[in-house]
């Protein structure tokens, strides 16, 4: 599988699941007297998938056309 072929599925399968949590977030069943802790949970996981979601795309590592090297990485690691 090619890079820009393995990005694609990457991305089909973030919208994919993405779907899916947007589905299960509107029709959570009730929780009883848990109801609101837990519509409020997932608001909440939901407004910090968004912060990483817009947070990441301004990071360079996720938006490089190419591959850091092994040797590179290392060093950059052992500088911390």
């Amino acid at each position: 599988m090619s890079l820009k072929e393995a990005c694609l599925e990457d991305l089909r399968l973030h919208n994919e699941d993405l779907k899916e949590f947007v589905e299960l977030q509107a029709s959570l069943p009730d929780f009883g007297i848990w109801q609101d802790a837990v519509v409020n949970w997932v608001h909440y996981m939901s407004m910090v998938l968004s912060g990483w979601k817009n947070i990441s795309t301004k990071l360079d590592r996720y938006n490089a056309m190419e591959f850091p090297n092994a040797a590179e990485l290392k060093k950059k690691l052992n500088q911390i």
